[in-house]
């Protein structure tokens, strides 16, 4: 099995499906080791140089509601964040920005494939969460939407 988002996606189905907590995958030289914490399942590169960065995926609940009609779009893998699909070139998307279901938003970079990550709403980006080069994790919060 080739790690890519699908293949990715199918692990965290067979977790949720058997009730597991972690879950490890090597092939090669491609490893994912994936971890469920507090019904959040977090994912850890263990090929990757250097420790694991720990961080908390998305922002405060009690932010959001302040925000009401703005949606998230998470990551929905382990990986690095990139803004515009090769260095110089046009950003994906920014602040103010009209933005349709399927649409490029961003790159994620795991395991030297490059990912598109696609919004899944209509709206405005109204706020991008994350870096350009930022290791994102699972379930993090990338861009914040006001709905149409």
């Amino acid at each position: 099995m080739k790690l890519d988002l699908n293949s990715i996606k199918k692990l965290i189905d067979i977790m949720n499906e058997n009730n597991l907590q972690e879950i490890a995958y090597e092939e090669g030289e491609q490893k994912i080791h994936l971890r469920k914490t507090e019904n959040k399942i977090i994912g850890v590169p263990l090929n990757a140089g250097g420790p694991a960065i720990a961080q908390e995926p998305g922002i405060p609940k009690e932010l959001l509601s302040q925000e009401e009609g703005l949606m998230e779009i998470k990551s929905p893998l382990v990986g690095t964040f990139y803004e515009a699909p090769k260095p110089g070139a046009e950003l994906f998307v920014q602040p103010g920005d009209p933005v349709e279901a399927d649409k490029v938003v961003c790159v994620i970079e795991a395991m030297k494939v490059m990912n598109e990550i696609k919004s899944e709403v209509n709206g405005v980006i109204e706020k991008i969460m994350v870096k350009n080069g930022q290791p994102v994790e699972f379930g993090q919060v990338l861009f914040l939407v006001r709905k149409k």
